[in-house]
């Protein structure tokens, strides 16, 4: 898959679990403080997964990629398991 289409696709779930936790905000208002860190997390998240995209290790692009797709799929779980806390 080419770095474009990643960069989209990350750009694509960061944005949707973000606008869950925008929703979420609206729904538990007493539980803001929690989901603003949470809505930090994925932005600073974001950002550095687009940046490392940006630059790719030499020699070990399997294992970089390996990498990316798992932290990747920690931060969906991550927010997935607060949201459903909440």
């Amino acid at each position: 898959m080419k770095r474009r289409t990643l960069k989209r696709l990350t750009n694509h779930l960061c944005g949707e679990l973000f606008a869950e936790c925008v929703v979420m905000s609206h729904i538990h208002k007493d539980k803001q403080q929690q989901i603003d860190q949470m809505m930090a997390k994925i932005l600073n998240t974001q950002d550095s997964l687009i940046m490392r995209l940006s630059h790719v290790e030499p020699g070990n692009v399997k294992g970089f990629f390996k990498k990316y797709n798992q932290d990747l799929i920690a931060l969906e779980k991550e927010t997935d398991q607060m949201i459903r806390e909440l």
